[in-house]
Protein backbone atom coordinates (compact mmCIF):
# COMPACT_ATOMS: atom_id res chain seq x y z
CA UNK A 1 0.00 0.00 0.00
CA UNK A 2 2.84 2.40 0.78
CA UNK A 3 4.34 1.82 -2.68
CA UNK A 4 1.01 2.60 -4.32
CA UNK A 5 0.58 5.79 -2.27
CA UNK A 6 4.15 6.86 -3.13
CA UNK A 7 3.54 6.31 -6.83
CA UNK A 8 0.30 8.31 -6.78
CA UNK A 9 2.08 11.16 -4.97
CA UNK A 10 4.84 11.17 -7.61
CA UNK A 11 2.14 11.76 -10.23
CA UNK A 12 0.85 14.76 -8.30
CA UNK A 13 -2.00 13.22 -6.33
CA UNK A 14 -2.78 14.96 -3.06
CA UNK A 15 -3.63 12.15 -0.64
CA UNK A 16 -6.08 12.99 2.12
CA UNK A 17 -7.64 10.55 4.55
CA UNK A 18 -10.77 12.20 5.86
CA UNK A 19 -14.38 11.20 6.44
CA UNK A 20 -16.74 13.18 4.21
CA UNK A 21 -19.86 14.28 6.07
CA UNK A 22 -21.77 15.94 3.22
CA UNK A 23 -21.63 16.65 -0.51
CA UNK A 24 -23.56 19.15 -2.61
CA UNK A 25 -24.13 17.84 -6.13
CA UNK A 26 -26.69 20.49 -7.13
CA UNK A 27 -24.16 22.63 -9.05
CA UNK A 28 -20.56 22.67 -10.17
CA UNK A 29 -18.11 23.02 -8.54
CA UNK A 30 -19.37 20.36 -6.15
CA UNK A 31 -19.04 21.09 -2.46
CA UNK A 32 -17.45 18.51 -0.15
CA UNK A 33 -17.69 18.91 3.62
CA UNK A 34 -15.34 17.21 6.07
CA UNK A 35 -16.32 17.36 9.73
CA UNK A 36 -19.16 19.79 10.43
CA UNK A 37 -21.87 18.99 7.87
CA UNK A 38 -23.79 22.11 8.96
CA UNK A 39 -20.97 24.52 8.07
CA UNK A 40 -22.02 27.14 5.52
CA UNK A 41 -18.99 26.71 3.26
CA UNK A 42 -17.61 23.39 1.99
CA UNK A 43 -14.17 22.20 3.04
CA UNK A 44 -13.27 21.43 -0.60
CA UNK A 45 -14.70 22.15 -4.04
CA UNK A 46 -14.22 20.01 -7.16
CA UNK A 47 -15.34 20.26 -10.78
CA UNK A 48 -15.38 16.47 -10.92
CA UNK A 49 -16.14 14.09 -8.10
CA UNK A 50 -15.58 10.35 -8.20
CA UNK A 51 -17.14 8.47 -5.32
CA UNK A 52 -15.16 5.32 -4.48
CA UNK A 53 -17.05 3.86 -1.53
CA UNK A 54 -15.71 0.35 -1.95
CA UNK A 55 -17.76 -2.79 -2.24
CA UNK A 56 -18.84 -5.70 -0.12
CA UNK A 57 -18.10 -9.28 -1.10
CA UNK A 58 -21.85 -9.96 -1.21
CA UNK A 59 -22.30 -7.30 -3.88
CA UNK A 60 -24.54 -5.20 -1.65
CA UNK A 61 -25.18 -1.69 -2.87
CA UNK A 62 -26.12 -0.35 0.54
CA UNK A 63 -23.06 1.95 0.78
CA UNK A 64 -23.39 3.39 -2.69
CA UNK A 65 -24.26 7.04 -3.05
CA UNK A 66 -26.78 8.71 -5.33
CA UNK A 67 -27.23 7.68 -8.94
CA UNK A 68 -24.25 9.00 -10.95
CA UNK A 69 -24.96 12.24 -12.78
CA UNK A 70 -23.00 14.69 -14.93
CA UNK A 71 -19.57 15.20 -13.39
CA UNK A 72 -19.97 12.41 -10.83
CA UNK A 73 -18.91 8.84 -11.48
CA UNK A 74 -18.57 5.65 -9.49
CA UNK A 75 -16.40 3.79 -12.04
CA UNK A 76 -13.02 5.21 -13.01
CA UNK A 77 -12.31 2.56 -15.62
CA UNK A 78 -15.77 3.06 -17.18
CA UNK A 79 -15.83 6.85 -17.16
CA UNK A 80 -12.25 8.07 -16.73
CA UNK A 81 -11.90 9.07 -20.38
CA UNK A 82 -14.84 11.48 -20.09
CA UNK A 83 -12.91 13.49 -17.49
CA UNK A 84 -9.75 13.89 -19.59
CA UNK A 85 -7.87 17.11 -18.78
CA UNK A 86 -10.12 17.92 -15.79
CA UNK A 87 -9.03 18.14 -12.18
CA UNK A 88 -10.49 15.09 -10.43
CA UNK A 89 -11.26 14.32 -6.79
CA UNK A 90 -11.60 10.71 -5.65
CA UNK A 91 -13.73 10.22 -2.55
CA UNK A 92 -13.32 6.93 -0.75
CA UNK A 93 -10.99 4.95 1.39
CA UNK A 94 -8.70 1.98 1.27
CA UNK A 95 -7.21 0.12 -1.63
CA UNK A 96 -10.17 0.59 -4.01
CA UNK A 97 -10.11 4.38 -3.89
CA UNK A 98 -6.34 4.49 -4.29
CA UNK A 99 -6.41 2.11 -7.26
CA UNK A 100 -9.09 4.25 -8.94
CA UNK A 101 -7.01 7.40 -8.29
CA UNK A 102 -3.90 5.83 -9.78
CA UNK A 103 -5.82 4.73 -12.86
CA UNK A 104 -7.13 8.28 -13.33
CA UNK A 105 -3.62 9.76 -13.45
CA UNK A 106 -3.53 8.86 -17.15
CA UNK A 107 -6.44 11.22 -17.81
CA UNK A 108 -6.24 14.07 -15.30
CA UNK A 109 -3.52 16.68 -14.86
CA UNK A 110 -4.31 16.80 -11.15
Amino acid sequence: MMNIRSQAARFGAELLTQKVSRVDLSHSPFGVWVGDAEAAEPTYEAETLIVATGARASGSASRRGPTPRHGVSSCATCDGFFFRNHEIAVVGGGDSALEEAIFLTRFAPR
